[in-house]
């Protein structure tokens, strides 16, 4: 089952991955049909951030949200609270977030071996947070 409207349009779903440094992005309508797209250098102004919303035109937003394994908040938790406010600022879209633990973890099992590229991995994140947030909506 995918994630409808109430026109029953399949919804385009943009994921951020939010580091210090990078903002990893993926996008896509289900589990399989999703996308990595380019890396953005942290830190991200609103106009620039206005600029990808409008460019890709999602029907709603999702990001990864920090926490401990065992759910307590970590530091990064309190930056990313405001990333989702100045998205919800900027954009009248839904912005949703979405359990992130081990998705690094996940997402570097994508990774070759011996490489450590960080812009690919934030955006391998994105993608693992996406993917599995569209799973637990479809269950």
């Amino acid at each position: 089952m995918e994630i409808v409207n109430n026109a029953n349009h399949i919804l385009l779903t943009l994921a951020f991955d939010y580091g210090t440094k990078y903002l990893g992005m993926a996008i896509g309508r289900t589990p399989y049909t999703i996308n990595c797209l380019p890396t953005l250098k942290q830190p991200i102004s609103n106009n620039e951030l206005k600029a990808v919303i409008q460019k890709l035109q999602p029907d709603i937003i999702i990001i990864g949200y920090p926490l401990n394994m065992d759910g307590s908040r970590q530091p990064l938790t309190d930056q990313v609270d405001e990333f989702i406010n100045r998205l919800r600022k900027i954009s009248d879209l839904t912005v949703e977030y979405a359990d992130e633990r081990l998705s690094t973890y996940e997402a570097r099992k994508l990774l070759e071996p011996d490489e450590r590229d960080w812009k690919k991995l934030n955006a391998l994140s994105a993608k693992v947070i996406l993917k599995q947030w569209l799973m637990d909506k479809e269950a």
